[in-house]
């Protein structure tokens, strides 16, 4: 049966089909989106998935990357076969934590080509598992062993778990130290080792909050690649000179006159979760704190690099504390401050850890370290609850109950912001030209080849293209070789920000993270010609899905700092906004404040004033606050709809359809939607899943949050010449 979605609008939708192989089949109705995939996991033809919390998220499989397991550390065989039967060079296999653990890189990948390889391996006596790996939603690859973790929903015992891990034969290897609700397993090799489908199985039962496999993310950095110096440091005074890029002037953070307040504190703490930070560096020696964290045993307890030539985590760290008036290199941002390295790798090719691993390093920098702030520029793949939880406990937890800030890069897609940082616990920084323009294709630099990630979820942006900064030393290009001249990417945002956040915590360390997160988005200044407007889940000020609530300003955010005079009104509706006729929209406010004034406005007019108010006119309302010592500020905006109804709905999208193959059809045509109360759902948006043969309603807001499976199987294999769309 064919779904149709009538919208408000009611507009007639014909869709034009023109059929030339059974592969390239389009359907478009309001929203046409892509997603691919391929097979699943464990078996051929099913789509591979896991549960971030209630969501299910479909992943693909990779045809450029192996995970191989083995039951020794004897690569010999692996190799030799690759080298013979498939000229794959050894220098294609990547070594995760130790040798029985490795990726191969497969040259000019095919799917057949792939599967070939991965049939050979498995075929050696050694191997206990061979998978592709798998790509995430935004295209990066991510690998899966047998270890996933569950969280107890509130209720359920141990017993109950154990019981659980018992009938299928899993093993519960410990529980997660910062959470007794929490516990890590391995699904073991009954299971052949399948962290995933064990992870899914557990969370089926309806027994967990959460049960995800503990994914481990091949490529997290957000820096790109790109290779005494204050001068250059446009981020900090923007002269528009041909040696900073020829930018705009002032497109800058007015750093120079927030140091007339304050140049940091030693007492302020920030670690750095990254790729470790070369300790013996001149530019920071001075200012990394005794305190440390590492995953493997060299670096357990200092954080330092494990190779020379990964050299990203001492860059953000540079950005954020180099030494100043030393006669060398450059300044950080808060160059009075103390750094804290955290090495999230475990080899010396930069192979991040699992999600397992970073939750832990993440609770042990905001709760053994004591960390004011944790500055990431890394993310995407595969969402984790895992490491949410642990944001969570760091945002709330964290100094004393104050909460740390959690400061993460948005990602260099050029796309929607990369996990983590679009967990609303996080501070989620977008990278700017030296033009005050996001950092696009498009922008001043000419660097086409990468923008920053923005839309829903960014919250505040920094310069990020050509930063100076520190980097391992000699490394670099001579006569500067301990510096990298253009350090790239959100990676340089993020830590700029986390930056600006030491400052005002040096000017009051009694801050919440709520008030510096504050402080820092209404003092971000406003620009690069883009629209500004109140949004949701962004209450402190003006926002523009280009740059969040702007570009960071330390100046601005050191003199709120010292005398902090905002307010905020924040306003939710208790129902949908949109009603039938008679019915009216409850708004009201959730931050209500004795002593204050609320005046609720419908297009720009007073309508009411008070707590509450009951929206029954279509239109558009606010409310204006006036706090008891004269500040203000105004709500975002509720589109409220009171619809009356047009008569009986009458909607017919005409008869199934068959196809011949190169022939073209006619969708559609019939009588348009008519009748029934006009509403704008949230899920409006349909499209075709080609590859997966599903269609889907979404949320073309949130896409990749909010989305339902129609229908599966709509396109049935052919008969001769005929196929059949049956939706």
């Amino acid at each position: 049966m064919m779904q149709v979605y009538v919208s408000a609008c009611r507009r007639r939708n014909f869709i034009s089909l023109k059929i030339k192989m059974m592969k390239q089949f389009l359907l478009a109705m309001l929203v046409v989106l892509y997603f691919t995939g391929t097979y699943a996991q464990q078996s051929p033809g099913q789509q591979p998935y896991y549960y971030f919390g209630k969501t299910k998220v479909t992943l693909q499989h990779s045809t450029a990357t192996l995970y191989v397991r083995l039951d020794d550390t004897n690569q010999q065989e692996i190799t030799s076969l690759l080298a013979k039967d498939f000229k794959i060079s050894k220098n294609a296999v990547r070594n995760i934590q130790s040798s029985r653990f490795f990726v191969i890189e497969i040259p000019q990948p095919e799917k057949e080509k792939t599967e070939a390889v991965m049939t050979s391996i498995s075929a050696i006596g050694s191997v206990q598992l061979a998978r592709p790996a798998l790509v995430a939603p935004d295209g990066k690859e991510v690998i899966i062993d047998e270890s996933f973790y569950v969280k107890l929903k509130p209720g359920v015992t141990f017993n109950q778990l154990t019981n659980l891990a018992l009938q299928k034969n899993c093993e519960i290897e410990k529980a997660y130290p910062s959470n007794d609700r929490t516990w890590l397993l391995k699904a073991g090799a009954a299971n052949h080792f399948d962290g995933l489908t064990m992870a899914n199985t557990f969370y089926e039962t309806g027994l967990f909050e959460f049960a995800e496999p503990d994914f481990r993310l091949l490529d997290a950095l957000h820096a790109v690649p790109n290779d005494p110096l204050f001068n250059l440091q446009w981020s900090a005074i923007n002269t528009g000179a041909a040696n900073q890029g020829s930018g705009t002037i002032g497109a800058d953070i007015d750093l120079d006159e927030a140091w007339d307040i304050s140049m940091g504190n030693a007492s302020i703490k920030i670690a750095v979760l990254d790729e470790g930070v070369q300790r013996s560096h001149p530019d920071l020696i001075n200012n990394i704190s005794p305190l440390g964290f590492g995953l493997v045993a060299g670096n357990a307890n200092s954080g330092e690099i494990l190779s020379t030539t990964r050299s990203h985590g001492t860059s953000c760290a540079g950005i954020i504390a180099a030494e100043a008036n030393n006669n060398i290199g450059i300044a950080g941002i808060a160059p009075l401050t103390k750094l804290i390295p955290v090495n999230i790798t475990v080899n010396t090719a930069g192979v991040f850890g699992t999600s397992a691993q970073i939750a832990q390093a993440i609770d042990w920098a905001w709760n053994t370290a004591g960390a004011d702030i944790l500055s990431n520029s890394w993310g995407g793949g595969t969402a984790s609850s895992l490491i949410q939880d642990a944001i969570r406990r760091a945002s709330t937890l964290g100094r004393g109950g104050k909460g740390a800030l959690v400061i993460f890069s948005s990602g260099n897609n050029n796309s929607g912001v990369a996990s983590p940082a679009c967990f609303p616990e996080t501070i989620a920084v977008g990278a700017m030209s030296m033009c005050f323009q996001r950092k696009s294709g498009n922008s001043c630099d000419n660097e086409t080849f990468w923008g920053g990630n923005y839309g829903t979820g960014l919250d505040i942006s920094a310069p990020g293209v050509r930063i100076a900064t520190t980097r391992v030393t000699g490394t670099g290009t001579a006569p500067n070789a301990d510096y990298n001249l253009a350090f790239n990417g959100t990676s340089s945002a993020a830590p700029i920000v986390s930056g600006v956040a030491a400052l005002i915590l040096s000017v009051n360390s009694n801050f919440t993270q709520a008030q510096v997160r504050e402080i820092l988005e209404r003092t971000a200044k406003k620009g690069g010609g883009y629209s500004y407007s109140m949004a949701p889940g962004q209450p402190n000020g003006t926002w523009t899905s280009e740059l969040g609530h702007g570009m960071v300003n330390a100046k601005n955010a050191l003199l709120a700092a010292q005398s902090p005079a905002f307010c905020r009104v924040e306003a939710a509706a208790t129902g949908s906004l949109q009603v039938c006729s008679g019915g009216n929209v409850p708004l009201q406010i959730t931050n209500h404040q004795t002593g204050n004034t609320y005046q609720w406005r419908r297009e720009g007019t007073v309508v009411g004033s008070g707590q509450l108010f009951n929206a029954n006119l279509t239109g558009n309302y606010d409310v204006v606050l006036t706090s008891n010592t004269g500040c203000k500020d105004s709500s975002l905006t509720f589109a409220v709809n009171i619809s009356a109804p047009q008569g009986p709905l009458l909607a017919n999208a005409g008869r199934d359809t068959s196809l011949c193959v190169g022939s073209s059809s006619f969708l559609g045509g019939g009588p348009a939607g008519r009748g029934g109360t006009g509403f704008i759902h949230p899920m409006r948006a349909l499209a075709s899943d080609i590859t997966n043969n599903t269609f889907l309603r979404f949320d073309p807001l949130q896409p990749s949050l909010n989305y339902q499976t129609i229908k599966t199987g709509f396109i049935t294999a052919p008969h001769g010449e005929f196929f059949r769309d049956d939706i």
